[in-house]
């Protein structure tokens, strides 16, 4: 997996196969094997790009705060990098704020738009909720996430029940311990939540 240097991080890529580029774009503290499945599904139908967002995985960070329109501009100077002056832009949760961003300020960059389980902007109350969830489950209650019990709090409840959705019983019983260290990378991320 390769690096690209911007001004301010070094990205890392992947691009598997070469018909028309599509980008996926990770959510909030993912890297890029959020999009596993889908490098498999299209790796002979298209160009796939997926990269670590600045921060996460193997790209570097920054200092400061991020912003949506900062980590938008990285996809944008990735592409120009790669010479592609179009694709289809996938984009999942936060990444979809970031694929928005794209096709707002730099449209001529589109040529499909395509959005999941993400808005347009969180309210202040929102990502105050968010903050005050990761630093509770920071202070020791990831472990709790990872034990299935209806009787934790509703932010542990709500990602409890994301585990469930992503993950069989079977391996959240085998990759305890590998959830709990993606759980606390995860919520260790706290300046992404001022971009959404």
């Amino acid at each position: 997996m390769p690096f690209v240097r911007l001004s301010d991080v070094k990205l890392k890529y992947y691009t598997i196969g070469n018909h028309k580029p599509v980008v996926f774009i990770a959510g909030f503290g993912m890297d890029h094997r959020t999009w596993m499945p889908q490098i498999t599904f299209f790796q002979d139908k298209a160009m796939v790009i997926v990269f670590d967002n600045r921060g996460v995985g193997e790209s570097t960070g920054s200092s400061g705060p991020y912003t949506i329109q900062m980590m938008a501009n990285d996809v944008v100077k990735l592409l120009d990098h790669l010479k592609i002056k179009k694709a289809h832009i996938v984009g999942s949760s936060m990444g979809g704020m970031i694929a928005q961003e794209i096709a707002i300020n730099h449209p001529d960059s589109v040529d499909k738009l395509v959005l999941c389980s993400t808005t347009a902007k969180a309210d202040k109350l929102t990502r105050e909720k968010i903050l005050q969830g990761f630093e509770e489950l920071l202070k020791g209650k990831v472990d709790n996430i990872v034990d299935v019990n209806p009787y934790h709090i509703v932010f542990e409840k709500a990602f409890n029940y994301i585990l469930q959705l992503t993950f069989s019983k079977e391996f959240l019983a085998e990759n305890k311990h590998l959830i709990k260290k993606l759980l606390q990378d995860y919520f260790s991320k706290k300046h992404y939540v001022e971009t959404i």
